[in-house]
């Protein structure tokens, strides 16, 4: 039987890792009152400082057309706006 290739790693396992993930989500709130309706308007900001760090490749296999091509990006800021009623 013989072996029309093989495959030998270049880098050593468990060395290559994806960057550090660094996501930073902001929250405020503030409740006040108007007559007798409490009132708590709220703004998040995901992602505030729009990272764009990669979580995912499309291959890690040495030498392929993909090789270590990020295949799943970060969500861009997101801002969300909100309130909450009772009453």
């Amino acid at each position: 039987m013989t072996q029309a290739g093989l495959t030998v790693s270049l880098i050593p396992a468990q060395t290559e890792y994806a960057p550090r993930l660094t996501q930073v989500d902001l929250s405020l709130s503030k409740n006040f009152s108007v007559g007798h309706v409490r009132v708590n308007p709220k703004l998040d900001v995901f992602n505030a400082f729009n990272s764009d760090d990669w979580t995912g490749v499309s291959s890690m296999q040495f030498g392929a057309a993909t090789y270590k091509r990020p295949s799943t990006i970060l969500q861009g800021r997101v801002i969300r706006i909100g309130a909450d009623l009772k009453w």
